[in-house]
C-alpha cells in the first residue's frame, strides 16, 4: 500500500520531511544564533556607552572650548576696533614722531630722548614667559605713575604700551612687567631714563 499512495499523501510526506529537516536545523541553529545575538547585544551596549560618553562628556567640553574661543574673538575684535579708532584720531603716534623705549631680553636700562612737542612715548618689551596677558606698571621713586593692563604680545612676542608724555615728570622710572591674572606675579623689571625734557 505504501507504493500506491495517493498524490495528496506524497505531498504530505514531503511536507513532513521538510518540517523534520527544519526541526533538525533549528536544533543545530541556537549555538551560532545565540552567539550572533550575544555579539549584537554587546555591540549595541558598547555603542550606547560610546554615545553616552560623547553626549555627556565630550560635547560639553567642546561647547566650553567654543565659548572660550568666542570670548577671545570678541576681545580681539574690540581691540581692533579700539586701534582703528585710535588710528583715525590722527595722533602723532601714527605719524612716526614718537620716541620708543625698547627692552630686549637681557637688557635692563634704556635711555630715551624725548623731543620737545612729543605727546606720547611707546614702551616695547620682549614678553617674558609665564603669562598670556600682561600688565606694565611705570613707577617713579615714590609710587606707581600708570599701569596698563590686558596687554597681549604681538606676533614677534613683544609687548607695546603707549604713554602720554604729560605724566612723565621725573627723569628715572621703574618699568615692571607682570602677569595680569589674579596672581599678578612680577615677571620682569626695567629702568627707563628720560633725556631732553
Amino acid at each position: 500500500m505504501a507504493g500506491n499512495r495517493a498524490p495528496e499523501d506524497a505531498d504530505s510526506v514531503t511536507l513532513r520531511e521538510q518540517v523534520e529537516d527544519c526541526t533538525r536545523c533549528m536544533v543545530r541553529a541556537p549555538r551560532w544564533l545565540i552567539a550572533a545575538l550575544t555579539m549584537a547585544v554587546l555591540s549595541a551596549i558598547s555603542l550606547g556607552a560610546a554615545l553616552g560618553w560623547v553626549l555627556r562628556i565630550q560635547l560639553p567640553l567642546r561647547d566650553s572650548s567654543l565659548a572660550q574661543a568666542a570670548a577671545e574673538v570678541r576681545v580681539q575684535k574690540q581691540r581692533v576696533s579700539d586701534l582703528e579708532q585710535y588710528l583715525r584720531s590722527g595722533d602723532e603716534a601714527v605719524s612716526g614722531n614718537v620716541p620708543v623705549a625698547v627692552w630686549k631680553t637681557g637688557s635692563s636700562l634704556v635711555d630715551l630722548s624725548v623731543p620737545p612737542g612729543a605727546r606720547r612715548v611707546l614702551l616695547w618689551a620682549d614678553a617674558p614667559a609665564g603669562a598670556k596677558i600682561y600688565r606694565i606698571t611705570l613707577s617713579d621713586a615714590a609710587e606707581p605713575v600708570i599701569a596698563i593692563g590686558d596687554l597681549i604680545p604681538n606676533r614677534e612676542g613683544v609687548l607695546v604700551a603707549s604713554l602720554p608724555v604729560s605724566i612723565l615728570r621725573r627723569r628715572r622710572y621703574t618699568v615692571q612687567v607682570s602677569d595680569d591674572s589674579s596672581n599678578g606675579a612680577l615677571l620682569a623689571q626695567y629702568t627707563l631714563r628720560l633725556r631732553g625734557r
